[in-house]
């Protein structure tokens, strides 16, 4: 609260003549901080402190709307949250289909809330805490409807069936829609081995959507004719269909896929005649 001094102004003139005014201080906005923080659809990306002012939030695309919750301290028994008188508070965040991305609250101190008629008024002189929470948005699932890239499931491998030949790892990943490219990473056949943007693409390649840490969803690339994963369409693709076909060697997965060039489910001797004059070109 606040601590009264009385002044008494006597006239010069007139002793009896006594004007008494009262000076109420306050101590003003010396504990700003928040005790926690927290949003119901996620978990805050940064460990809170209250010194810390800025954090961020992964949000999956069908979330509506969260809920934040804001504590104080315990030793800071009254305080306003967004100009709210509470010790802990709640309040609806609406998503507005993903548009709304920024989530602010702001703490002033009890004595700095009495000390003026308008905290919002006098915010320069309150000295408030401002903490922000950003919210980045995303699909569980890789989803693409660019360069007309077909999302399917062969031979129980999800695959993406028609990435196109001397395509980079940046074209695959900016094909991608619902989902930032930050959160796309492609790797080799082997699942572990980062491809670089620049390379051109090949077949067993995995694209995998990868959020804080946890690998929610993976594509294994098919190039059509490429068929020994090398990223090109040469004669060495050539003899692995021959092989296959005279039961030789039987291929399989995003391989057999490949093999399939004229795209009409089966690998004959009518993919080997269009690949032969594309490596003729």
């Amino acid at each position: 609260g606040g601590n009264d001094i009385t002044i008494a102004v006597t006239s010069a003139t007139d002793s009896n003549d006594t004007t008494t005014y009262t000076l109420t201080i306050y101590r003003l906005c010396n504990n700003t901080d928040l005790g926690s923080l927290s949003v119901s659809a996620a978990s805050l990306n940064e460990t809170f402190n209250p010194s810390t002012l800025d954090y961020t939030i992964f949000i999956n695309n069908s979330f509506p709307s969260a809920t934040v919750t804001a504590t104080l301290p315990e030793n800071h028994t009254h305080g306003y949250i967004n100009e709210e008188s509470n010790t802990s508070t709640t309040f609806t965040w609406d998503f507005n289909s993903g548009a709304n991305t920024e989530y602010t609250l702001t703490v002033y101190s009890e004595s700095c809330k009495a000390a003026y008629a308008s905290v919002e008024g006098n915010s320069t002189q309150c000295h408030p805490k401002t903490y922000k929470i950003t919210a980045e948005f995303y699909a569980d699932k890789i989803t693409s409807d660019v360069f007309g890239l077909t999302l399917e499931t062969f031979d129980s491998i999800d695959i993406i069936a028609d990435a196109r030949i001397n395509t980079t790892g940046a074209d695959v990943k900016g094909a991608q829609t619902d989902n930032p490219e930050k959160y796309l990473k492609l790797y080799r056949a082997d699942g572990t081995t980062e491809v670089p943007d620049s390379e051109i693409v090949a077949t067993g390649m995995i694209l995998k959507l990868i959020i804080g840490g946890t690998e929610y969803d993976r594509r294994t690339l098919v190039v059509p004719g490429d068929v020994d994963g090398n990223g090109e369409i040469d004669i060495f693709d050539l003899l692995p269909i021959v092989d296959h076909l005279i039961d030789a060697a039987y291929l399989t997965g995003p391989y057999l896929r490949a093999a399939d060039y004229d795209n009409n489910t089966d690998v004959d001797i009518f993919d080997l005649l269009p690949m032969v004059d594309y490596i003729n070109t």
